[in-house]
């Protein structure tokens, strides 16, 4: 993988909120404002953070869903709502 050259030098310090902020650029069109680039290293870092991302993209389509049944939509309406949300958040 991406492992540095010099085997003496200590693997880098993990950083979940970075990691986390890095996952959810990757996997999602939300407008993140945070300066750091995307290179090969730090995505390898972000990858054991997906499925956290994954688990909020699909918290915000339950949400929706749930917004929608609350203002008395049929359940097939609210899916096909919390569906078009999840496609707009993930592109």
């Amino acid at each position: 993988m991406f492992a540095p050259s010099d085997p003496d030098l200590p693997p880098p310090k993990p950083r979940p909120v970075a990691e986390l902020i890095g996952a959810m650029m990757f996997l999602t069109r939300l407008p993140i404002p945070f300066s750091r680039t995307v290179d090969p290293a730090s995505m390898v870092a972000a990858l054991r953070m997906f499925p956290v991302a994954g688990l909020i993209v699909g918290a915000m389509g339950a949400g929706v869903f749930w917004a929608m049944l609350k203002l008395g939509l049929s359940p097939l309406l609210s899916a096909v709502f919390a569906v078009a949300a999840s496609w707009l958040i993930t592109g």
